[in-house]
């Protein structure tokens, strides 16, 4: 299977793990998309929201299939001297987490999936 990637992600780590497949890396989201509009690669791993929302854009058919294959894990990074930056960032995740926001949000943006 000819597969296509972003240049550099983690899909691209991920494709190179997959025996008897040929990777294709892309160095734009736009000729990632064209190439499988056109059939020039048969398979595209990229962060699921971002396939989701190719689609319901109209820059990937509306009847892609789009399968999650693993989780990945999100950070915020500040740097150390910016401390304070890093307390309000904390509270305010905190806050969230309490009034039930972050799962509205994590709800409404990664839990979602294309109809």
């Amino acid at each position: 299977n000819r597969v296509g990637v972003h240049e550099g992600s983690t899909g691209q780590s991920l494709a190179q793990t997959l025996p008897d497949c040929q990777i294709q890396a892309f160095q734009s989201n736009l000729d990632l998309n064209r190439s499988f509009i056109a059939k020039g690669i048969d398979v595209i791993i990229h962060d699921r929201l971002m396939l989701e929302f190719f689609i319901s854009t109209g820059q990937l058919p509306v009847d892609a299939v789009v399968i999650p294959l693993k989780r990945e894990a999100y950070a915020i990074a500040y740097t150390k001297t910016n401390r304070a930056l890093g307390d309000k960032l904390e509270k305010a995740l905190d806050a969230m987490s309490k009034d039930g926001e972050l799962q509205r949000l994590r709800h409404k943006w990664l839990e979602t999936s294309v109809k």
